[in-house]
């Protein structure tokens, strides 16, 4: 999925509801010491038995470093997450209007579209442009305070 899939990450997250800290691993963390990522993990750890890091990025760095420790990384691809619900009415209807926006998208003779919503209206977009398009994960965006407070885990992120 690349590095640009962090957004991806991020719903996954805000929906599971069962992550205790996930980290964006553009900035530098603060690791050690009071109010550090590792003191909040064992905190977490005692308190529940086991604790939920999700990484946008990069989430076999302590295998790859850590070989032979006492440690579980357990690397779950976060597509297999997008759609892990049952179908409820309301994906019924968007699964309905995308189909129907399909099929009138090609009886006009388009061709390398998608559908998708766009200001509420769902609107024929250029495959060239979805493929371009970036969705970067902003640390001062109200989706990551959304994060921040589900998972109620500090800013481990270094201010400059």
């Amino acid at each position: 999925m690349g590095r640009h899939s962090g957004h991806i990450v991020m719903d996954a997250t805000l929906r599971s509801c069962d992550v205790d800290c996930y980290l964006i691993l553009k900035n530098k963390l603060y690791l050690e010491g009071k109010g550090g990522l590792f003191e909040f993990l064992v905190i977490r750890l005692k308190e529940h038995g086991h604790v939920v890091v999700v990484l946008a990025e990069g989430a076999r760095w302590w295998e790859r470093d850590h070989k032979g420790e006492l440690f579980t990384v357990k690397y779950i691809d976060p597509t297999y997450m997008i759609r892990a619900l049952t179908v409820n009415a309301t994906d019924n209807l968007h699964c309905t209007l995308l189909a129907h926006s399909t099929i009138n998208g090609i009886m006009v003779g388009y061709t390398g579209f998608v559908i998708g919503p766009i200001n509420g209206n769902y609107a024929y977009i250029p495959m060239e442009d979805v493929a371009q398009a970036k969705s970067p994960v902003g640390t001062k965006d109200h989706k990551w305070a959304c994060v921040r407070s589900i998972t109620a885990h500090p800013n481990f992120q270094f201010t400059t």
